[in-house]
């Protein structure tokens, strides 16, 4: 005689959902039936995920269709922006407005207690400093320009004589 084992007995969660159950309500003072449900698991598993959804979805309409939403972080109205760029604009120059003043306040007290002063470089060029910077003409040659004509010139020649465009 042989016995034959089974090793995978684990319960399923899926086995037996159309199985029927009974649930019943009875009151304990008078012991009478108040309700009487007959369910499966499906029909639970039905119900439980079908509030769920519900729950879910009721309370994403509720938020976004009330003033909630202006409590969800990085949910804000487009004026609320506006002002918040407008004010960050206005506290960046003020802090550069302070910097000056900090700056005037700091020559002034190196003014009275006799220390050196920032002293700026606002001597004029002479010609001749100007004819030396490597700079001078931000213009191009004129020579070069009528060469550069010329050569475009002969180019559109040479290519409408072979027939080229």
């Amino acid at each position: 005689m042989a016995f034959h084992f089974k090793f995978n007995t684990k319960p399923s969660l899926f086995k037996g959902t159309k199985d029927p159950f009974r649930l019943v309500i009875i009151n304990d003072e008078t012991l009478m039936e108040v309700a009487s449900f007959k369910l499966t698991k499906k029909s639970v598993y039905i119900l439980f995920s079908s509030l769920f959804v519900g729950t879910v979805l009721l309370t994403y309409i509720l938020v976004i269709t009330t003033p909630l939403r202006y409590y969800i972080p990085g949910y804000a109205s487009g004026a609320g922006r506006k002002e918040l760029i407008h004010l960050k604009q206005q506290i960046d120059s003020l802090n550069d407005y302070t910097q000056s003043q900090q700056l005037v306040i700091n020559n002034f007290n190196r003014i009275v207690q006799g220390k050196d002063v920032i002293t700026l470089d606002t001597n004029a060029l002479t010609p001749k400093q100007i004819d030396a910077l490597p700079e001078k003409n931000i213009l191009p040659n004129a020579d070069a320009i009528k060469k550069d004509a010329n050569i475009r010139v002969k180019v559109a020649n040479r290519k409408k004589r072979h027939g080229r465009r």
